[in-house]
């Protein structure tokens, strides 16, 4: 038995599928707020050093 979202969609669900298309149903619907998050991120992480240099 496979694990995660192929499993569910082929063991579960039932629903014959491939795995470029496990991919694009997995990773399309996060990837927006996934790189939104890494750039708040890195512009925190930016100012924090910033302010440390300065005191």
């Amino acid at each position: 038995m496979g694990n995660g979202l192929y499993g569910v969609m082929r063991w579960l669900l039932h629903v014959r599928t491939g795995f470029a298309v496990v991919i694009a149903q997995g990773f399309t619907p996060f990837i927006v707020s996934d790189r939104l998050k890494a750039g708040i991120a890195a512009w925190v992480g930016s100012e924090v050093v910033l302010r440390r240099k300065e005191s």
